[in-house]
């Protein structure tokens, strides 16, 4: 059964069966919905994506075989897929105590950046890191001002300071959007003043790619969670 069939369907339903049993160890945790009723707690949206994921790779690894003529996997190819892999079971192991923000954002950069360069080289490390660290300080930078702004327009909210179409959930997201919007077309525009060697534009280009990706794609679920399904995402290590 497993000659024909390919491999990485079956693996990403280990890691959604891994991902299942993790939030299930959870427990149920409290959204912030849960104030004001309707919310079916804080397992119910992880808890399906799970289901979804692990459905979806049940289902294509039972209907799609490998070609007769389709060749095996090149060296790079199963470093690649064992990397995504472990990368991905990391994520769900180290989520609680990293936190939402800093582990999604590490595992984005990190696979963005393998698909780019088709794995690490030593000779990249040192530039590999520090786009690491620039894009972990910026994710942090832009969450904190999106949640510092999503705290101060509920506080008005909740104190009828500001009109309520203003502090609607609604306007609260499309306002934090913007923001977001500005604070990383504006790093952008700082990074890419940066004018590298031209034997290592090319290298850095990937790497600000890698950043930009992570950043956008952290803070685009945070906002989205965080304010239209109202969950209330783990801080971990960022207490704010």
């Amino acid at each position: 059964m497993f000659k024909n069939r390919k491999t990485i369907p079956f693996a990403f339903a280990i890691v959604s069966m891994l991902y299942i049993a993790y939030i299930l160890a959870l427990g149920d945790s409290r959204m912030l919905g849960d104030e004001i009723g309707g919310d079916p707690g804080g397992m119910i949206i992880p808890l399906l994506l799970g289901v979804f994921m692990l459905i979806s790779s049940v289902y294509i690894f039972l209907t799609d075989k490998k070609n007769e003529k389709q060749e095996e996997m090149s060296p790079v190819e199963r470093r690649l897929f064992w990397g995504v892999v472990i990368i991905a079971v990391l994520y769900v192991a180290m989520a609680r105590m990293l936190g939402f923000v800093l582990s999604t954002s590490l595992a984005f950069y990190i696979l963005v950046f393998l698909n780019y360069r088709q794995g690490f080289r030593k000779d990249e490390l040192k530039s590999f890191s520090l786009g690491l660290i620039v894009s972990e300080a910026s994710a942090i930078g832009v969450y904190t001002a999106c949640r510092l702004v999503i705290r101060a327009l509920a506080i008005a909210g909740r104190q009828k300071t500001l009109p309520p179409f203003i502090t609607s959930s609604g306007m609260i997201l499309v306002l934090a959007s913007i923001l977001a919007g500005i604070l990383i077309a504006a790093l952008a525009l700082i990074i890419r003043r940066i004018k590298p060697k031209e034997k290592a534009s090319e290298l850095f280009n990937q790497i600000f790619m890698s950043g930009m990706i992570a950043v956008i794609s952290t803070v685009s679920f945070y906002l989205i969670f965080k304010q239209l399904f109202l969950v209330n995402l783990v801080s971990g290590l960022i207490g704010w």
